[in-house]
């Protein structure tokens, strides 16, 4: 969607694409394409359910340009991992949701902290920016800027 969206042209990456990256694409890339990516006989069954119509999208003339492009969080109906539902909708149902939240607080407390302990500059560190170019002001071409 990004690609669509950075060169303006609604065929820079067709919604076939953008499924097969999101799903066997991405598989092969990580070289587990045999057990996952794709729904076969012998692989983890791992998918999720949505519903366009609820909220509707829109007209679906197309249902995968519908799912790729116009779904959203709000039409997910249940999701499932190597067969099995996890979720139904956004609840989760294997593990209590709040454990799992806490679990996620605490593991990004010690990366923050891990990240604070690191010796090299973060980008809003004063070190950072000096090397960074000032920002040219609203309106002035870059090339004014500069000085040309």
């Amino acid at each position: 969607y990004t690609m669509r969206g950075l060169h303006k042209r609604a065929d820079a990456l067709s919604v076939y694409d953008m499924l097969y990256l999101h799903t066997l694409g991405s598989a092969k890339v990580l070289g587990v394409d045999k057990d996952i990516g794709s729904l076969e006989t012998g692989k983890f069954a791992d998918f999720l359910m949505v519903d366009l119509r609820d909220p509707d999208t829109g007209p679906v003339h197309d249902a995968l340009a519908s799912y790729v492009l116009a779904s959203s969080l709000r039409n997910l109906k249940a999701v499932y991992v190597g067969g099995q539902q996890v979720a139904d909708g956004t609840r989760i149902l294997t593990v209590e949701e709040s454990k799992v939240r806490t679990e996620i607080d605490s593991r990004m407390e010690r990366i923050r902290a891990v990240a604070k302990a690191s010796t090299a500059p973060t980008v809003d560190s004063p070190e950072r920016q000096k090397e960074l170019p000032e920002a040219v002001p609203e309106g002035v071409e870059a090339a004014e800027a500069a000085g040309s």
